[in-house]
């Protein structure tokens, strides 16, 4: 009996020693979710010009291109060498390519408040006398107060196959640098209300020349 109880005692004190540790182990971060959301602009823009040309004012937007390495839950950064840093607990709250094709919808909708723009790839199918087509090459925050959007996008009249406008962009986004999520894809969605700006720009005919726009807060 003895011999038992000497033998279950250092067992009890060990199992209660482990269950001990387990409780104190790190508890694992929730993951947070965001989304891109449409802008609110000053004023819209007209689009006379464009009526005058094709004779109707339906846009379509066709389904967003993005580089592979965006096409994932977590969201992605670039650090001050180059390398891409992927999120362990921020993800994404949906698929991204879809985010910004309704995102970029609704802006232009508000931009060309006289056009109908609707979203193209899915049933049933919009008719469109003009096609936006848009090929986004880099999107990402690039250093603790800066991110960058890299595009290329295209107008092209339906059934046609050359466009009527292509166009390259780079823009720069600048905010502050307070590490938060948070603020980081707040400057991510205003890229993509500069992008739309400059889309409604050339679509309406008060297009300017291309090149780097930046924005300080």
């Amino acid at each position: 009996m003895t011999s038992l109880r000497s033998f279950l005692i250092p067992l009890l004190a060990a199992a209660i020693g482990l269950t001990g540790g387990i409780g104190c182990l790190p508890r694992t971060p929730d993951s947070a979710f965001y989304s891109l959301s449409p802008v609110r602009f000053p004023e819209p823009h007209h689009q006379k010009n464009l009526t005058e040309k094709v004779g109707s004012c339906t846009l379509g937007i066709k389904r967003i291109r993005i580089p592979d390495y965006l096409k994932r839950a977590n969201l992605v950064t670039r650090n001050a060498n180059g390398a891409l840093d992927i999120a362990a607990y921020d993800r994404w709250a949906g698929n991204l390519e879809e985010n910004i094709q309704l995102v970029i919808t609704e802006n232009l909708q508000t931009l060309l408040p006289d056009c109908h723009v609707s979203m193209m790839g899915f049933d049933p199918p919009t008719p469109a006398a003009v096609v936006i087509a848009i090929s986004i090459r880099r999107f990402e925050v690039v250093s603790p107060d800066q991110a960058r959007l890299s595009a290329v996008w295209t107008q092209t009249l339906a059934g046609k196959d050359l466009p009527q406008i292509s166009r390259s962009v780079m823009l720069i986004e600048r905010f502050r640098d307070t590490g938060v999520t948070t603020d980081q894809v707040a400057a991510l969605n205003r890229l993509i209300g500069q992008l739309c700006h400059r889309m409604a720009d050339e679509i309406s005919g008060t297009g300017r020349e291309e090149g780097v726009d930046t924005k300080t807060p």
